[in-house]
């Protein structure tokens, strides 16, 4: 009987604490959309009014399902909050996450200049991601924090917004040159106090690419059942514009509220493994079918590390190669080497061992190190000394003075690592000048458009893979420019983009297709000798059959019966598919001012 009650109360206390223990992760299934929403701000698409997961961002919900909350004594009419619903999207040229924020909050905060200042202080919403699925206790080389803002303000005038969405990543570990897409739109209400109109609600939508979520250099597979770490923040600040003081705007303004889906009840934005669980669903809410991938299984903090200072140099050297105007400045023989390098250490992924991947770096950086220069640095400052400062665009001039003025100023051997160094950081700026032009950017943006829809249509299989890897590097370099979200390309950079593009089609080479018709030959030859041959054999035995059948008819009803043998070869083709572009529609807001940049970390 004892044992009976000891086991009852056991039970009953695991049944009242279930909801509390089940509270400290959520689980979230996010469902694939077969049509990908508009980034426009207004959040009215039709692919956010089928399933969808929902993450409610309020302070007593936060608590319950084991989130962070930093102020709980706040008044709950005073918070901000909302709702924030995710997509994903395997569609080729828009794969990633999909995300629309609805937020009610009645205190406008002093907007921020994301040219100068972080975007967390200020109204703000957030997310963190663990795209590799780590759940490691630290940030480094494992997470992600992206923050966007519904409105911002230029020139530190934080009372002057702009209607107009910004982003950045905190951490500096997003290493795509591909850009986020993000949009506002906001809801304004006059101010009783103030009879000023401040932001009472607003929504952010916001598209973050497959290649945005990439870890040292390795981005999720973003297929049905892979997994991810996320959680997501809602920051408040209230400000009070009557004490505003110009020259201490942040005395005014206050850090109201933060309030997180994940956390264990704690501030879990910098520990990875207390993120929530995010599954990839299909369509119908399904997250099986399909075996996890090796980017799934946690790797070592180290692993991570070494890994990221691989990405770093496989950026250098793709710098390098794919810049054609590089070719003219290094030698053949130095540039392929780095060039082979380069191959294999793109082929190095988590599933290989430190020292492989150590291994790899080393032959790069050794290929880098080896590159050899057809001039001396005398014979590039002649060279240098002779551009005209009119011919080319302002920023590309600025950057090539900087680059010339420090090899001027080198005062030992140019083949110590100072004066090497300086050497190609010439090379890079003379070979990075845009020229300028007359052309309006429309048109020049509308050349390279043409140009590279018409370089999509060849076939890698018609040309040698140098030649196309080349080109490749040049179609992708315009593709990257033209989606750019962040700002408008200059002239110079959308004609020098098609310089480069131009100069790598006339660059390629066919390949030699004549080696195929010998083997080609050889077995048509043997399948025409083969068929002949069971010709001869089939007469040959009817002949001897019907010569056998008139010696002793009693076997007329004895005929042997032919057995056939039925073969099938099944062979199992891998499909590889090259990354496309996507068109991106954007309005007047729907862009991103962030300075991101690759590998800041």
């Amino acid at each position: 009987m004892k044992r009976f009650i000891t086991t009852a109360l056991v039970i009953l206390l695991i049944s009242a604490f279930a909801p509390a223990l089940s509270a400290q992760k959520q689980n979230y299934t996010v469902p694939r959309t077969q049509t990908v929403p508009v980034i426009d701000g207004k959040g009215t698409d039709e692919a956010w009014q089928g399933a969808k997961m929902t993450v409610k961002l309020q302070k007593t919900s936060c608590i319950q399902n084991g989130g962070y909350v930093l102020n709980t004594n706040s008044t709950e009419a005073d918070d901000a909050s909302g709702t924030v619903d995710v997509l994903w999207s395997d569609i080729k040229g828009k794969e990633g996450l999909y995300l629309k924020w609805e937020i009610v909050d009645h205190t406008q905060s002093y907007a921020v200049d994301p040219d100068k200042d972080p975007l967390d202080a200020m109204d703000s919403v957030q997310i963190v991601l663990d795209p590799l699925y780590k759940q490691s206790p630290t940030i480094q080389n494992t997470a992600l924090c992206f923050t966007f803002v519904p409105y911002i303000a230029k020139g530190q005038n934080g009372l002057t917004i702009q209607e107009k969405a910004s982003w950045e990543e905190s951490w500096g570990q997003s290493e795509s040159s591909r850009k986020i897409q993000v949009a506002s739109s906001c809801n304004k209400a006059t101010d009783p106090t103030t009879s000023q109109q401040r932001v009472q609600s607003y929504i952010i939508e916001a598209y973050i690419p497959t290649q945005i979520l990439s870890i040292g250099g390795y981005e999720p597979t973003l297929k049905v059942g892979a997994k991810m770490g996320i959680g997501f923040a809602l920051i408040d600040y209230q400000f009070d514009f009557h004490t505003y003081d110009p020259k201490n705007p942040e005395n005014s303004a206050q850090l109201t509220n933060i309030i997180a889906d994940f956390g264990d009840g704690t501030d879990g934005f910098n520990t990875p493994s207390k993120y929530n669980l995010l599954v990839l669903a299909d369509e119908n809410g399904n997250t099986q079918g399909q075996e996890d991938e090796p980017n799934d299984a946690p790797i070592s903090e180290n692993t991570g590390e070494i890994l990221f200072e691989l990405r770093k140099s496989i950026v250098t050297a793709q710098n390098i190669l794919n810049n054609e105007n590089t070719a003219s400045y290094y030698t053949e023989k130095s540039l392929t080497a780095l060039e082979n390098a380069l191959k294999q250490a793109e082929k190095i992924t988590i599933s290989n061992s430190e020292s492989e991947i150590t291994n790899a770096k080393k032959a790069l950086d050794n290929a880098y190190a080896a590159l050899e220069t057809k001039e001396s640095l005398k014979d590039l400052l002649s060279r240098a000394e002779t551009l005209v400062q009119e011919d080319y665009t302002q920023d590309s001039w600025e950057n090539f003075v900087r680059a010339k003025t420090t090899a001027k100023n080198i005062t030992g051997n140019e083949n110590s690592e100072e004066g090497r160094a300086a050497k190609i950081a010439l090379i890079e700026a003379i070979a990075n000048l845009q020229p300028a032009t007359s052309s309006s950017p429309e048109e020049a943006k509308q050349t390279l458009t043409n140009l590279v829809s018409e370089m999509q249509k060849l076939n890698a299989n018609d040309y040698t893979e140098d030649s196309w890897n080349r080109f490749k590097r040049a179609l992708t370099a315009a593709e990257d420019l033209l989606l750019n979200q962040d700002s408008e390309p200059t002239t110079g950079q959308l004609d020098a983009a098609t310089k480069a593009l131009t100069d790598a089609r006339n660059a390629l080479v066919k390949a030699s297709k004549s080696s195929l018709w010998i083997p080609i030959t050889i077995i048509i030859v043997c399948l025409v000798i083969a068929g002949a041959g069971i010709t001869v054999l089939l007469v040959v035995k009817k002949k001897n059959s019907a010569k056998y059948y008139k010696q002793d008819t009693r076997l007329e009803d004895q005929k042997p019966k032919s057995e056939r043998l039925q073969s099938f070869l099944n062979s199992d083709t891998d499909e590889f598919e090259e990354e496309s572009t996507s068109d991106f529609l954007t309005d007047d807001y729907s862009t991103s001012d962030s300075d991101q940049t690759d590998s800041k970390s």
